[in-house]
């Protein structure tokens, strides 16, 4: 079992039985967790230079969930969270040649 602080959550994995589970911070976290509670992924991917983990939630990895460790955040000023728009994330992809998963929204939220 593997336990990661994000900005916004407490993230458990079951990496034996590959599944996760996500608790918002502040919201009660009971064991043991009911079967349906529990979500597949395929893999956790840790980068621990950039400071984020990314969930690959199939094996195509089009579906993906991707967060900033707590320490990160809290050293970037506070609360990372912020709304963007595809337009934004599609002009940084074309005039820097950055991927675009860099832009994405890194608060805890499916991309």
């Amino acid at each position: 079992m593997e336990r990661i602080v994000s900005q916004h959550s407490i993230w458990h994995f079951d990496t034996d039985r590959r599944r996760f589970r996500r608790v918002p911070k502040g919201v009660a976290d009971f064991e043991p967790v009911p079967d349906h509670v529990w979500e597949p992924y395929h893999r956790l991917d840790v980068d621990s230079d950039r400071g984020s983990f990314t969930v690959i939630l199939n094996e195509a990895g089009t579906r993906l969930l991707e967060a900033w460790f707590e320490t990160v955040s809290e050293a970037a000023g506070g609360d990372s969270t912020a709304e963007m728009h595809l337009t934004a994330v599609d002009a940084t992809d074309a005039t820097d040649g950055a991927d675009a998963t860099d832009a994405a929204d890194a608060a805890d939220e499916p991309r």
